[in-house]
């Protein structure tokens, strides 16, 4: 039997190369914390290798009892594809789907690849167990030019709306018996005020410390609490113990870097059976957009709404 001696050398050179990137992954040589080191190959790809020696906050992000990577991570991970590609310093993000989750554990590691497509804008996030040839698509998105002018809401009028107080421990204790156990970190709401149909939350002062960093282009705990906002407007329809879960959104628009004093005003737009659709504005305290999250689709997992048989219900596109 002859050897192949051209196949046995390119089956080397990609596992060298694969060696590579994950060693520069390891020892600090990152073009970007949640997006990784970019790999010498035709279509723009970036691999993370997540092993809990850096993002240590990312422990905080507990659902359901697991320490999941939030969805929040990969929205990130798509606009900084997007920033190093194209060179602009944000773009919009559409169609963001969350498809499968990644579970943290102690002592494991996962690789996380980001693909971009230049030409289409397409972002694709997949992941594998080290040493796995079997990859899951975890997230996906279509990046399109931010030319988007910010909106400026009126927080005066939206409080006057949302005349029901709620602390921020309040809040996080009520959650958790929806399966939201965060840690500090990731716990940014200092206060939140209920209306009908609608929210309005003050963040913390600290929120943003612990996850800071240059590099990032939306800070994932500015994001997730965005998300979070929108739990209260359904914790009164379902049962307790059961967890809305983000699916997705149709646009993610980023103004600005989120600092000083913020505010964030969500609003349910839909609720269909075990479905919910909502919006979510992240502001300055005198109402300028920063972060605006469009279309956010969550899911009940783990019961039903009341009055509703999920069986019949439509699944969220």
């Amino acid at each position: 039997m002859r050897c192949n001696t051209r196949s046995v050398v390119s089956a080397g050179a990609t596992a060298a190369k694969e060696f590579e990137a994950t060693r520069r992954d390891r020892l600090g040589g990152l073009e970007h914390t949640f997006l990784g080191a970019g790999g010498d190959v035709p279509l723009p790809t970036w691999r993370r290798y997540l092993d809990g020696s850096r993002l240590g906050y990312l422990a905080d992000h507990r659902v359901m009892g697991c320490n999941v990577f939030p969805g929040a991570g990969y929205v990130e991970m798509a606009l900084a594809a997007g920033r190093s590609l194209y060179g602009a310093p944000y773009c919009v993000a559409e169609r963001i789907r969350f498809e499968a989750p990644v579970i943290l554990r102690a002592g494991t590691g996962y690789l996380l690849d980001t693909t971009l497509d230049q030409v289409t804008g397409r972002v694709a996030i997949y992941g594998r167990q080290p040493g796995s040839e079997h990859w899951v698509r975890h997230a996906s998105a279509r990046l399109t030019p931010a030319a988007v002018a910010a909106p400026v809401l009126d927080l005066d009028a939206i409080r006057a709306r949302c005349s029901a107080p709620r602390d921020g421990s309040r809040f996080y204790t009520d959650i958790r018996g929806h399966g939201f156990d965060y840690g500090p970190a990731f716990r940014p709401i200092a206060r939140i005020w209920l209306g009908d149909g609608e929210a309005v939350g003050e963040f913390r002062s600290d929120a943003l410390f612990a996850s800071a960093g240059d590099d990032l282009v939306l800070n994932p705990v500015a994001l997730d609490g965005c998300f979070q906002m929108l739990l209260p407007l359904i914790s009164a329809v379902v049962e307790e113990h059961a967890t809305l879960l983000p699916v997705g959104a149709d646009r993610i628009i980023v103004h600005s870097r989120p600092s000083g004093p913020l505010w964030v005003h969500a609003s349910a737009t839909r609720s269909v059976g075990t479905d919910l659709t909502g919006d979510a504005v992240l502001t300055t305290a005198d109402g300028h957009a920063v972060i605006e999250v469009r279309g956010v689709r969550a899911r009940l997992v783990g019961a039903r709404a009341a009055g509703t048989n999920p069986a019949r219900q439509p699944v969220a596109a």
